[in-house]
């Protein structure tokens, strides 16, 4: 991987006689004690979580996905994920006032600020590390699909236009529908013949297969 690039890997966690197992962050941890950067912790919020019933825990409703690189300055698109402006904030801007116009520290004197008009003109922001999206309840020929707009944004974020995608536990091959969707080349590899299958299957059935050479399964 270059220098520039970024892992990032998505690790839901499970339970073992009852408790929640740590092997999600022990494995965060083996990775950075042989040389990765841990850049940041994302949380997937699932607006669907899929129901179930136990005497101790509830549904989960969410999955962790790490962004990890060999240095601590890789490629960060941060424009290319920006989302429009909540009306909450344009509401608040419209009202504006003399006193605004100035930057305020937080009365706690925990040393944040805000300072309004920097937001003047703007139509969009940027998002946080908390992405929230739907769960696949689909069946797409893997058990664990997960929908083309988690990779997307990853993809957008941390891969520069015609870049190289690769996902070595690809299943269905949505890492491979979103990388090809936004103008990347891909990669797709996994441990079995029938998921290679299905991804390949997928790729030409939505039509997106057409230059062969930005991918390859």
């Amino acid at each position: 991987m270059k220098d520039t690039g970024s892992f990032v890997i998505n690790i839901k966690g499970k339970a073992v006689d009852g408790v929640k197992h740590r092997y999600v962050w022990r494995t965060i941890e083996a990775l950075c004690e042989r040389g990765w950067q841990a850049i940041d912790d994302y949380i997937w919020v699932k607006r669907n979580p899929v129901p179930g019933r136990w005497p101790t825990r509830l549904s989960d409703g969410w999955e962790y996905c790490f962004h990890l690189s060999k240095t601590k300055r890789p490629y960060f698109d941060r424009d290319a994920v920006r989302k429009p402006m909540g009306e909450s904030l344009k509401a608040r801007l419209a009202q504006i006032t003399e006193n605004d116009m100035r930057r305020v520290y937080s009365a706690t004197g925990s040393g944040f600020n805000r300072d309004l008009r920097n937001w003047i003109g703007k139509t969009t922001v940027l998002p946080s590390n908390v992405l929230t999206m739907a769960h696949v309840s689909r069946n797409v020929g893997h058990p664990a699909a997960y929908p083309v707009s988690l990779p997307d944004f990853f993809i957008k974020l941390l891969c520069p236009p015609n870049g190289l995608v690769i996902d070595p536990f690809a299943g269905s091959g949505t890492t491979g529908v979103a990388a090809l969707q936004a103008g990347r080349n891909c990669l797709l590899i996994d441990n079995k013949r029938e998921y290679c299958d299905v991804a390949l299957r997928r790729l030409q059935l939505e039509g997106i297969t057409t230059e062969p050479n930005r991918m390859h399964v």
